[in-house]
């Protein structure tokens, strides 16, 4: 490869702020004057950001601040440019470059509603569920707000499976971790569950056959039911 070929590194700017504090405002405003200055061509712009609302802003003040300097050429070379939401960015990169890959050229996104749907078909088929379904309240899941709409008990649940599935995803091909990284990320998540749901024997059998040892100690010691139910209520 030519020396020539190879940019030198760019000056990167890291902006942390909350939202309302300018941050789509300060991206915008750089962007104009790169090309302006003509550090960066009009048609050669990468932007994203989350909302299709702010994509479009983003273009259009782009688009006026140039307008307004008479740089009418550039302008009109911004529409050619890519300024949308990361999501429109990745799914463009997935489009271009399908064939390569194997894929559909025609990917999407699945919707929220399509993720619950299929995630809902899924969890009645999966009978090893059914005893967190059936005692939701016994794992945390009350139903309650999330923002300012209500969501019931399995909805709950059902993000919390979701938001494990995207992390899993991350151990995919697009994980570049070393094996010690993957077994501490792995070894994490394994704690989580446990502090969440207890410990899971993989053979309950000798659980089994200590209960009932336990509960035959019981019956042995207070005979008389009546006796064993005043003690449970002190």
């Amino acid at each position: 490869m030519s020396q020539s070929a190879i940019l030198s590194a760019q000056p990167l700017t890291l902006i942390k702020a909350g939202a309302g504090a300018g941050k789509t405002y300060t991206i915008q405003s750089t962007l104009a004057d790169w090309i302006k200055q003509g550090k960066v061509k009009a048609d050669r712009v990468l932007a994203v950001t989350f909302t299709n609302a702010a994509a479009n802003e983003m273009r259009t003040r782009i688009r006026l601040a140039l307008l307004k300097e008479g740089l009418m050429t550039e302008a009109r070379l911004l529409q050619k440019s890519n300024i949308s939401t990361i999501h429109a960015f990745g799914l463009e990169i997935l489009k271009t470059f399908a064939y390569e890959a194997g894929n559909s050229p025609r990917p999407r996104q699945l919707t929220e509603h399509e993720q619950n749907f299929l995630l809902r078909k899924a969890m009645e088929q999966v009978q090893a569920i059914e005893p967190v379904l059936n005692k939701l309240e016994h794992f945390g899941y009350n139903g309650g707000f999330k923002g300012e709409d209500y969501q019931e008990a399995d909805d709950q649940l059902t993000d919390t499976i979701l938001s494990l599935i995207n992390k899993l995803r991350s151990l995919g091909k697009g994980f570049n971790a070393t094996p010690s990284e993957t077994e501490a990320l792995l070894r994490q998540a394994k704690e989580v569950i446990i502090t969440t749901y207890g410990h899971v024997q993989k053979d309950g059998t000798p659980y089994a056959n200590e209960l009932w040892l336990a509960i035959e100690a019981v019956k042995a010691k207070y005979p008389n039911p009546d006796t064993l139910a005043n003690r449970a209520e002190r």
